[in-house]
């Protein structure tokens, strides 16, 4: 088989946008690219997942942001992680909906935040819509 290295890209919804995301960072030299619709950021901590999933996240904010691009950076230091510098220009699509109470903006804002800390180029994306319209409701919105 053969596959050009360099259009080898991760991508994810939902929870598995929390793995591309992991994947994207963890194993940036196998990766050209990445994408994540309706995720969140890389090492979620316990503190921004208080009480109706996620309920809380806008509370975490950029200062844990910084947080997790400093231990991130630390990991590639130590050679736990792939290179980091990697991930310079490294394209990167985040994209989520005003709607969506499972994974809330403010987790796609926390996500662009540490991958352009990283040196990413990312591309933001909140539309109207969201991952679904509540909990209550089976109605997708996509």
């Amino acid at each position: 088989m053969n596959v050009n290295p360099d259009t080898i890209t991760t991508s994810g919804f939902s929870g598995g946008a929390f793995y591309a995301n992991n994947l994207a960072i963890i194993y940036s030299e196998t990766f050209s690219g990445g994408g994540s619709k309706c995720g969140g950021p890389m090492g979620l901590p316990a503190k921004c997942s208080a009480g109706e999933p996620f309920g809380d996240a806008a509370n975490c904010g950029t200062a844990w942001s910084e947080e997790v691009i400093e231990e991130i950076k630390e990991m590639s230091d130590e050679g736990l992680i792939d290179n980091v510098s990697n991930l310079v220009d490294f394209p990167f699509y985040v994209h989520g909906g005003e709607l969506d109470d499972a994974q809330p903006p403010a987790l796609q804002e926390m996500q662009r935040e540490i991958f352009e800390g990283l040196g990413a180029n990312v591309v933001k994306y909140i539309d109207e819509k969201g991952h679904t319209t509540g909990w209550d409701s089976p109605k997708l919105m996509f």
